[in-house]
């Protein structure tokens, strides 16, 4: 059996970047009209906003930079 050594792998970082945009982008809009049927752009806005950061989370690891630690 062949094994097989991988020294760096690196993502594909715009594709998954855009993924994450897109899949935030449709599901916020879906969202934003699941229980209100004539939502305002603010509301409509805010849904896509907060599931486009779920999406980013869900794919990237966050490090929070503060003055100490940057």
């Amino acid at each position: 059996m062949a094994v097989i050594i991988v020294d760096i792998m690196k993502p594909k970082f715009l594709p998954v970047l855009e993924m994450c945009i897109e899949n935030g982008l449709a599901y916020g809009y879906r969202r934003a009209f699941k229980h209100n049927d004539n939502p305002t752009e603010e509301q409509i806005t805010e849904q896509i906003r907060q599931s486009i950061m779920h999406e980013l989370y869900e794919w990237f690891d966050m490090e929070v930079l503060n003055e100490n630690n940057h």
